[in-house]
């Protein structure tokens, strides 16, 4: 029997022994019998994005790959080493150890994108880590939900058909929040007419068109000197995608005004109980100046107001006449 040959079976059989737990014969079946490797790969990432991201923000975050063999050094040595353990792990003679590459993927909901670059990495094979750098950019479409805890999944595999290491694959996440945007639209007639000294009812209309509900607040700027003003309501809640309406009440106090201007300001804030800071829940105010015209209800030059009141007068004399008139007749 040849010394090679002797060789090649003693290293054959101390492989089997030395190697770890988790490495295992390959089946029978296989025209080449050859020894599998386990291999590992761990990830060194931020487990969460400490702020809300806005809308149409990248968001560039720095991903580290390691990757291993599950081996002792003594197994490792004569792997390497020997031309006999380089064709068992990498069907090759080359002295050069090859390196491993590693894919990269990255899922997120669908009103978002994730991309990894490089979407592959090559990383030194040996029983400790090496390990490869890429890059994780995110960016969040407005349609996100304000303030709802979402991750992206990131995957990192290793497959090789020719070689003795088995395939491996790990995943990692990272979790974030989409930013509370609001958007607010306010339906109220601009300028409109109303009687002075009456009170006059003008509807309100605020629809939500941001990505969240939101606790609305409305508030009136200061008000002229013959105006009083009041509100149905100073605060309400509105879901996403929701209108409610108020009612502003207006009496102007003076008869002959002809405009007068009252502010309207409301502002959002989100209803997310979120653990953020107060800032990210505040939305940003919208305002409105109503223009209140004069009808001339009550002018002097109207006339027809004066017509009624001499009618008044008219029917009132032609009422006391009539009573006296009546009584007299009983006294005779």
């Amino acid at each position: 029997m040849s010394k090679k040959f002797i060789i090649i079976v003693l290293l054959s059989l101390f492989l089997v022994a030395t190697i770890s737990s988790s490495t295992v014969i390959a089946d029978e079946a296989q025209s080449t019998r050859l020894i599998y490797v386990d291999a590992e790969i761990v990830f060194d990432a931020p487990a969460s994005i400490d702020v809300p991201l806005a809308s149409e923000t990248t968001k560039r975050i720095d991903l580290n790959v390691k990757f291993k063999l599950n081996l002792g050094d003594l197994a490792t040595r004569l792997l390497f080493n020997r031309r006999i353990g380089r064709l068992i792990l990498f069907r090759s003679l080359d002295k050069t150890i090859p390196s491993a590459t590693i894919d990269l993927t990255a899922e997120c909901p669908a009103w978002c994108t994730a991309t990894i670059e490089p979407a592959n990495v090559t990383v030194a094979i040996d029983n400790q880590f090496n390990e490869a750098e890429a890059t994780l950019t995110l960016v969040i479409n407005g349609t996100a939900p304000a303030l709802e805890e979402e991750e992206i999944t990131i995957t990192a595999s290793f497959s090789n058909a020719n070689w003795g290491i088995r395939d491996v694959t790990n995943s990692t996440t990272i979790t974030f929040l989409p930013a509370y945007e609001s958007n607010l639209t306010i339906d109220a007639t601009e300028k409109i007419e109303v009687p002075p000294l009456n009170e006059t009812a003008i509807p309100v209309n605020i629809t939500n068109n941001g990505n969240g509900p939101s606790k609305v607040n409305i508030s009136l700027g200061a008000t002229t000197q013959h105006l009083n003003c009041s509100l149905s309501d100073t605060e309400v809640t509105i879901a996403k995608g929701e209108t409610k309406e108020i009612t502003l009440f207006v009496t102007p106090t003076k008869k002959d005004f002809t405009n007068l201007s009252l502010e309207v300001t409301v502002t959002p804030m989100s209803t997310s109980d979120a653990s953020v800071d107060e800032k990210y829940l505040e939305g940003t105010p919208v305002s409105f100046t109503l223009v209140l015209a004069n009808d001339g209800s009550l002018d002097d030059g109207n006339g027809i107001p004066g017509f009624e009141l001499a009618l008044i007068v008219v029917a009132l004399i032609a009422l006391v006449v009539g009573f006296i008139i009546v009584k007299r007749k009983n006294i005779l």
